[in-house]
C-alpha cells in the first residue's frame, strides 16, 4: 500500500507471482481491486494473464480497475498489446455501465479503430453512457464516427449534445457543419451548465468556412466568458477583418478584465494596430480605415484600395 506501490513493477516476476497468488486467495473486493491496480506497472505478459482473470471478477469495481490497468499497458505497447486490446474490447459487452465506459475510454486512447462499430452502437445506451461514448469518439478523430455523432445533436439531453458537438469539432469533418449550425440556432443562449450552445459554437469555430464567422460574432456575446474568449481567438486566427466592428462593440460592452484583454489582443492580431482596451480609439481607427467587408476564411485580408493605388 501507499507510494512504494508505484515502484513494484521494477521488482520483476517475483512480485508478479505474489500478486497473482494473493489475488486468487483474496475475498475482500477492495483488496482485489488494489492488487489489480498494481498490475498497470508491469509490462509483462504475466500481468496481462492476471488482468484477464480480473475482467471476469464478480465485482464491478474490480473489472473497471482491470480495464484501467489494461489501458495503461495498451499505451506502452509490447508483445502482449493485441491480447490487451482484445480484453478491452470484451469490456464493451460488460453488464456494468462503468466498466463499459472504462473500456471505451481505453480503446479511444489506444486508437483501436477496429472497435469503432461496437462503440458507435453504444450511443443508443442510457444518457451517461451515450455522453461518455460521444466524448470518446472525438479522441479517435475518425470520419467513421461523424454520422452517428451528428444524430446525437438532435437529442434534447444537454450533456449528450455537448459531448457530440465537442467531438465533431475535434474531428473537423465538413459533413458535420450544417448540423452544428442548425443545432446552434435551436438552442438559446444560457448558462453553460444548462445550454450546450456555447460548446456548439466553439465546435463550429474549428471549421474554416465563411459560415463560421457570424456564429463566432454571436458567441462574442455569450454569457460564459470562456466562450467569448474562444470566439475572439478563432476570429483572430482567421484574420477576420470583417469582424472588427463586432469585436469593438464586444470590447466596449465587456466587464470582465480577462475577456477584455483577449478582445484587444484579437483586434491587434487582425489589424496589426494596437489601441489596447480603448474601444473608442478602435472605433475611431476603424471609421478611418474600414473594410474590406464580407467574410474572411483565414486568408490575408485583401484591400481594394491597393488596386486603386496601382491604377
Amino acid at each position: 500500500e501507499g507510494p512504494p506501490a508505484r515502484y513494484i513493477g521494477y521488482c520483476g516476476v517475483h512480485a508478479l507471482k505474489e500478486i497473482a497468488a494473493r489475488f486468487k486467495a483474496e475475498e475482500d473486493p477492495a483488496r482485489r481491486m488494489r492488487l489489480v491496480s498494481l498490475l498497470e506497472h508491469f509490462h509483462d505478459p504475466g500481468a496481462v494473464a492476471i488482468l484477464a482473470e480480473a475482467t471476469k471478477d464478480s465485482e464491478d469495481n474490480v473489472r473497471a480497475t482491470a480495464m484501467q490497468a489494461l489501458s495503461k499497458l495498451a499505451k506502452h505497447g509490447g508483445p502482449a498489446k493485441s491480447q490487451v486490446v482484445e480484453l478491452l474490447r470484451s469490456g464493451l459487452r460488460d453488464r456494468a455501465g462503468g466498466v463499459r465506459s472504462c473500456s471505451v475510454e481505453a480503446l479511444s486512447r489506444a486508437q483501436d479503430t477496429n472497435s469503432l462499430p461496437l462503440i458507435i452502437e453504444m450511443l443508443d445506451g442510457d444518457e451517461d453512457e451515450a455522453r461518455d461514448v460521444a466524448q470518446a469518439l472525438g479522441e479517435f478523430r475518425h470520419p467513421q464516427a461523424v454520422d452517428a455523432l451528428v444524430a446525437q445533436l438532435g437529442k434534447e439531453k444537454y450533456a449528450i449534445v455537448r459531448a457530440a458537438a465537442t467531438s465533431l469539432g475535434d474531428i473537423g469533418d465538413g459533413r458535420a457543419l450544417p448540423a452544428l449550425l442548425e443545432a446552434f440556432k435551436r438552442w438559446t443562449p444560457g448558462d453553460w451548465s444548462v445550454s450546450p450552445r456555447g460548446y456548439i459554437g466553439e465546435a463550429i469555430g474549428h471549421f474554416n468556412t465563411p459560415d463560421v464567422i457570424p456564429i463566432l460574432e454571436q458567441l462574442l456575446k455569450d454569457p460564459y466568458g470562456d466562450f467569448r474568449m474562444t470566439a475572439a481567438r478563432r476570429l483572430a486566427d482567421r484574420k477576420a477583418r470583417s469582424s472588427v466592428p463586432a469585436l469593438v462593440e464586444a470590447l466596449d460592452a465587456e466587464k470582465d478584465s480577462k475577456v477584455k484583454k483577449t478582445f484587444a489582443a484579437a483586434l491587434k492580431t487582425i489589424t496589426a494596430e494596437d489601441h489596447g482596451e480603448d474601444a473608442g480609439a478602435w472605433r475611431h481607427w476603424w471609421d478611418a480605415n474600414p473594410g474590406p467587408y464580407g467574410y474572411d476564411t483565414g486568408a490575408v485580408p485583401f484591400d481594394f484600395r491597393l488596386v486603386l493605388a496601382l491604377k
